[in-house]
C-alpha cells in the first residue's frame, strides 16, 4: 500500500514539476507583436469603401433648387449623379449646420450615362443643413444627391 502511495506521489510530483518549468520562449511577448508593425514589411490596411447615403432626388431644375438636408449626421463628400435626362449645373452652394457656406463653381453637365460629380467638403466631417443647386435641366431630367 505504501508503495502505491509513494509511486502516485512521485508521478504527480514530477508531472507538475514539468508543467512548472519555464519553456524556452514565452507564448506571447509584447515585443513580438510590435515587430509586426515596424520595418519595411508594414502594410497599411486597405481604406474602407465609402458608403453613399441618398439625401434627395431632384426633378427638373429651373434656375435654382433648394434641397433641405437636416439631420445630425456629418459628411465629408457630396456626389451628384443623373438618374434621368441631362442637367447643366452652374454652381452649388452648400450651407453647413453652423451657417457657414461653401460655394462650388461647376459649369458642368450631368448626363445619365456620364460620370457623377464628386465634391470634397471643406473641413473634415461637416453637418449639412441645405444644398442650393443653380442650373437648368431638360424636361425629364432628375439628379440624385448623395453624401458620404
Amino acid at each position: 500500500m505504501k508503495t502505491k502511495i509513494l509511486t502516485t506521489a512521485l508521478v504527480l510530483g514530477l508531472s507538475s514539476a514539468a508543467f512548472a518549468a519555464p519553456s524556452e520562449k514565452p507564448l506571447y511577448r509584447a515585443d513580438d507583436h510590435a515587430e509586426h508593425f515596424r520595418g519595411d514589411n508594414f502594410r497599411r490596411p486597405a481604406p474602407m469603401p465609402l458608403s453613399w447615403t441618398s439625401l434627395s432626388t431632384v426633378k427638373r431644375i429651373q434656375s435654382k433648387q433648394t434641397i433641405a438636408v437636416g439631420g445630425y449626421k456629418a459628411y465629408s463628400k457630396l456626389k451628384l449623379e443623373a438618374s434621368m435626362g441631362s442637367t447643366f449645373i452652374d454652381k452649388l452652394v452648400i450651407v453647413f449646420g453652423n451657417g457657414s457656406k461653401q460655394v462650388v463653381e461647376l459649369d458642368k453637365s450631368l448626363a445619365m450615362r456620364g460620370a457623377p460629380l464628386v465634391i470634397d467638403l471643406e473641413g473634415k466631417n461637416r453637418r449639412i443643413a441645405k444644398v442650393v443647386v443653380y442650373g437648368k435641366s431638360n424636361r425629364r431630367a432628375a439628379i440624385n444627391l448623395l453624401a458620404a
